[in-house]
Formats: C-alpha cells, sequence, structure tokens
C-alpha cells in the first residue's frame, strides 16, 4: 500500500482504512505521518494524533499546517494551553494560513476569550471569505459576546455557502433558541443530527430542543434518547457485582460545578451526606465557585476532555458506590462515562429534565410532582420519587424590592429557548386582558435588537401593542434579582417550565404563574410551587393561566403587602430545608440500592 492509497482513503471518510494504510509508512514518511495525525483527529483519538504530529515537528519545525493540525489535536485532548501556543506558531510562521488562524481562535474560545476567538476567526475570513467552518465559529463566538444578529449573519453565509454543513444547522439551532423560536431551532438540530448522526453533540441539542418544541413530546422524547443510546447498548466493560452493603462513596459527574443553578443547588447535599463524596468536573470552566465546592468533597477530579475510558479508570479507582450524573444530555455532559458502567449504581439527578436514554442508567431521581403515577413510560430509568421536592438550595433570604412602576407589570425571565407559539398566544391573552399592564423580558441576550424584534413581533401579531412590550439588557448577577423584584407577578414558559428562575421570583415573594403537562419539563414550577403551598399558581389549561394571571393583577397592590408572607412561606418550605432534603434523598437513594441489591442477588 502506497500513501496514496491511505489519501484516497482519507478522502473517502474511511479513517479507520487510512491509519492502516498510513501507520506502517509512518516511521520513514513525514507526509504520511501527518496524514496519519489527520486519520487519527477524525477518529477522536486525539492523544495519538498528538502524538504522530508532534514527530512531524521535530523533522519539520517550520511546517505551519503541522503546528495548526498539532493545535487541534491538542484541543481535542484538553491541552488548551498548548494548544493556544501551538496555533500562534502557526500563524507566525504563516501569516496566510486560514486554517491556523481558525484554530487559534478555536484555541481562544475554549479559554472562554471570545473577543480574541473573534479577532482570530475574522482574520481566516478575511484571508479566505468563503471558509465555512471559521463562519460558523464566528457565529459561536460573537453569539457568546451576547451579539445575536451577528451571530445569525454569520451562519446565514456559512449555510448560503453549504447548505449541508451539519455545523451550520448547529449554529442556527442556538440563533433561533435565542431568537425565541424553540421550533425552528428543533428543526435545525435535527437537521444537524441528520448530517453528523455520530455526533453526540447534536444528539443532545435534539434532545434538549425537544422539551420546548410543541411538535414534540415526552414520548418523543424518551424515542430520540433510546435511539442515540442505540450505540452504547453494549457495554465495554465487564458487568460489576451489585456487592453493595451499604453506600460509602457517591460520586457527582458533571460539568456546572461552578457558578451555575446545578453546583449551587447541589452544595446544599453534599455537605449533609453521610457519605464520602467524590466529584468528576467534566468541563474547564473552573471559578471561585468551584473552589467553594471543592472542599465539600473527598476527592475533585478534574477530567475535562478525558476519554472515557480513562474517566472511568478513574471512578473504579475511587471505589464509587453510586455514580450521579448531574448533565443529562446538556453541555460537557459525559453519558459515554456511564455507558461503560463504572460503578455499580448510576443514577440521573438535577440538570435534565428527561430520560437519559441510557440502558445502564439504572434510576432518575425525581419527586412526586415532577413525575406523578402514570408517567413512568416516559423514562427509561427507574423512578426514584424524593418526598418533597427534587432540589434544594442553602441561601438567605432576598430583600424584596416593592415595584414602582404604574400599572401592572408582568415578568418573563426564562430562556427565551422556551417561547413556544403557546408561550406568545397566553402572554398576548393576559396582556389584553389587563389593559393597563406591560411586560418585561430579561435574559443574557434581551438587548439584542434582532431578538427584541422577533419576540415583540410575536406578539404584536397577537394585538399587543409594541410600546407594552419591553426589554432588559444584561445586568450583573447582583442585580437579578432586584429586577426579578420590580414586576408584580412573573408568567412561566410552556412545555418548559421554569426551575432557576422560578426559585429567584419565589425568593423575593413573586407570584410565579405556570401551566403544566404531561412532561418533567412542563412540571418544574409546578414542582417548587407545591413545595411553598401555593397550589393556586399552577394551572390546568390556558384558560386558567391567564384568569389566574388577570386574578393577580386585579390585586397588584396586595400582592405587594403580601410578598413578606409568601417570602416567609418560600423560607420556611422544604426548598429551604438542606438538612431535610439531604436526609430525605439519601433515604430514597438508600432504599433504591436495596431493592436493586435484593434484585441483582435473586
Amino acid at each position: 500500500m502506497t500513501f496514496d492509497d491511505g489519501l484516497k482513503a482519507y478522502r473517502s471518510g474511511d479513517y479507520v482504512r487510512a491509519v492502516e494504510i498510513l501507520a506502517p509508512l509512518a516511521g520513514a514518511d513525514p507526509e504520511a505521518r501527518h496524514l496519519l495525525g489527520l486519520s487519527y483527529i477524525a477518529l477522536g483519538r486525539a492523544d495519538e494524533a498528538a502524538f504522530a504530529l508532534e514527530q512531524v515537528l521535530k523533522s519539520q519545525p517550520d511546517n505551519s499546517e503541522a503546528w495548526s493540525n498539532f493545535a487541534a489535536a491538542l484541543r481535542s485532548s484538553g491541552q488548551v494551553g498548548m494548544a493556544l501556543g501551538s496555533a500562534e506558531e502557526a500563524v507566525r510562521l504563516d501569516p496566510t494560513n486560514a486554517k491556523a488562524h481558525n484554530n487559534l481562535g478555536a484555541a481562544w474560545m475554549d479559554k472562554g476569550e471570545f473577543r480574541k476567538a473573534e479577532d482570530a476567526f475574522s482574520e481566516a475570513l478575511r484571508i479566505e471569505p468563503t471558509y465555512v467552518d471559521a463562519l460558523c465559529n464566528l457565529s459561536q463566538a460573537v453569539y457568546e459576546l451576547g451579539r445575536i444578529s451577528e451571530s445569525r449573519q454569520a451562519v446565514r453565509t456559512a449555510l448560503a455557502l453549504d447548505p449541508e454543513s451539519w455545523s451550520g444547522h448547529d449554529r442556527m439551532g442556538f440563533v433561533q433558541s435565542a431568537g425565541g423560536d424553540p421550533e425552528a431551532a428543533y428543526r435545525s438540530s435535527k437537521r444537524a443530527m441528520e448530517l453528523r448522526p455520530g455526533s453526540d453533540r447534536c444528539w443532545s441539542n435534539v434532545l434538549m430542543r425537544c422539551h420546548s418544541a410543541l411538535s414534540a413530546g415526552p414520548d418523543e422524547a424518551r424515542q430520540l434518547a433510546e435511539r442515540w443510546a442505540e450505540r452504547y447498548a453494549v457495554s465495554d466493560a465487564p458487568p460489576l457485582p451489585c456487592r453493595l452493603q451499604e453506600i460509602r462513596r457517591i460520586g457527582f459527574v458533571s460539568g456546572d460545578l461552578r457558578n451555575h443553578p446545578v453546583g449551587r443547588f447541589l452544595i446544599a447535599l453534599v455537605d449533609r451526606l453521610p457519605v464520602e463524596c467524590f466529584a468528576y468536573m467534566t468541563s474547564g470552566r473552573e471559578d471561585a465557585f468551584s473552589e467553594c465546592l471543592k472542599p465539600s468533597f473527598q476527592g475533585w477530579r478534574g477530567v475535562a476532555r478525558w476519554r472515557a475510558e480513562d474517566i472511568a479508570e478513574r471512578i473504579l479507582m475511587d471505589r464509587i458506590d453510586v455514580l450521579v450524573d448531574l448533565s443529562g444530555h446538556t453541555g460537557d455532559n459525559r453519558l459515554d462515562v456511564f455507558a461503560l458502567a463504572p460503578a455499580p449504581v448510576q443514577l440521573t439527578w438535577l440538570g435534565y429534565p428527561g430520560t437519559t436514554g441510557l440502558p445502564q442508567m439504572d434510576g432518575i431521581i425525581v419527586d412526586d410532582v415532577l413525575a406523578p403515577t402514570g408517567t413512568e413510560t416516559q423514562y427509561s430509568e427507574s423512578l426514584i420519587r424524593l418526598p418533597h421536592s427534587f432540589l434544594c438550595l442553602d441561601e438567605a433570604p432576598y430583600p424584596a424590592t416593592v415595584p414602582k412602576a404604574e400599572g401592572v407589570v408582568f415578568g418573563v425571565f426564562n430562556n427565551p429557548s422556551k417561547f413556544s407559539e403557546e408561550c406568545y398566544r397566553l402572554w398576548a391573552e393576559v396582556l389584553k386582558a389587563v389593559p393597563d399592564s406591560n411586560v418585561l423580558f430579561k435574559y443574557h441576550y434581551s438587548g439584542d435588537t434582532w431578538v427584541q424584534s422577533q419576540i415583540r413581533g410575536r406578539l404584536e401579531d397577537r394585538g399587543v401593542a409594541p410600546e407594552r412590550v419591553r426589554f432588559l439588557p444584561y445586568v450583573e448577577a447582583k442585580m437579578h434579582r432586584e429586577v426579578v423584584a420590580s414586576v408584580h407577578v412573573a408568567l412561566d414558559t410552556y412545555p418548559y417550565s421554569g426551575a432557576t428562575t422560578t426559585i429567584d421570583c419565589l425568593s423575593v415573594g413573586v407570584p410565579v404563574v405556570t401551566l403544566t403537562g404531561r412532561s418533567y419539563s412542563s412540571r418544574m414550577s409546578a414542582s417548587l410551587l407545591h413545595a411553598c403551598g401555593f397550589d393556586d399558581l399552577v394551572c390546568r389549561d390556558g384558560d386558567d393561566y391567564v384568569a389566574t394571571a388577570r386574578s393577580l393583577s386585579d390585586r397588584a397592590g396586595a400582592l405587594v403587602d403580601e410578598r413578606a408572607a409568601r417570602i416567609q412561606a418560600f423560607v420556611g418550605s422544604p426548598l429551604c430545608d438542606p438538612d431535610g432534603f439531604a436526609s430525605g434523598w439519601m433515604n430514597a437513594v438508600n432504599e433504591f440500592v436495596r431493592g436493586k441489591s435484593v434484585l441483582a442477588a435473586q
């Protein structure tokens, strides 16, 4: 076999065959070794790719293309700092190398330096204006900077150049979500998944977006999850004996062990568990809150970009009895690790509103409101129901601010990715039923003019005057609850309800009107409101939702006077009882493990 044979296999997408042909040739031929490294990158074998390309650079230290590809391999293996240096060297050696600028931008994005990433992608496009990958990457960088209009323009250009770009459809899904069009986002994500069916990232985006799409539903969510999980149906790991007599060690796996709702809710639990806890942080985005979390764990493992097999081996070495996924199909998830079954009992909880679809996932932790009797068929996991709500927090109550605006102010604080057509219909009906009212939207991207035009336009189409629709751009986190407290009534989203935003409202005494459905995602606010004794805010249908919002608006002045009592109900609820929550959580998990052990022994 010759180099040309390997090149032909590589160009045809048969990377396994390319490796078979090129590996014997690589020792004497730097060009073959270079192409071998690219084949390894395509196969996701980052460490082998980095080794092969490093060997190329030893004999060709001035090869800009090799430095650029070496940077890509290092990024894939989690060596972001070295990747950045390698990409910079590639650019220094050949400032006209568009691919090197693109890889430099990708390394800057890995470090969260989005303005520097934007500069690098823009330079790649100055050199090569039709570079589709750079356009998609530029779309992501400016999206992260909150410039959704520019993000949309970049990805539209990419798709005009290549309508079959999976990355273009994937990025378009993000833009459409930010613009409050979850149905279009769902279609774009499904198209990306169809074009790249082997990508866990594409599947995760589809699964996340199906919870906001009225065209989907809990049954479709389970079917999609199980279709994704088919590739992991058979674990490569030998089955572990169900050896648990008692739980001694619990491991938590997440990329959100930081200043994120998952991290903030988790801290209320781990300090109070009567077992050793281990953390497996799957992203490189540790922050000051991560440092606050670390003392709560007996072991903290930074495993960002580790291979699934290496993380599983670390979990085995740590002798974890119960492994808990906190991500589901959200970003930085490592469900591929759970597919290897490195712990005797594996559970999912908190981070994702539905089933993972993995046969290796034993249970999902919920509550009676989230998953009432009759919804068991929506899950591939067994249901573990907590005695009260599915989450708890350990924070001091926040002082309430009295609304100063004239008339009634409704507030919507959820991600626009949850703004279904039913949301727009209901909000329009509420505003028409309360003529002296307006609505305030606040989210990360609500300062973007295109996002505003999309949301305002959908309400205007339903008879709401544009001047009644207000937007508040991004504010610092410490000011967020002040903004929440400035409204009279919060309007929840459907079919994907709020969780953290609902907590924010309850903590300052603002009532939240929610509509429930059949799915976990549509019942999160209902669970939280029920825990506080506010079942009168949980609506059975759209008419009830509009009537409840109108009834509350009629009592706007009284609502302000009732804030102290509402805050007290929140503070006195199970949502603010971390000791009771931890006890109930541990008892529920122990009971499940005992039942699983008995079944396994039979």
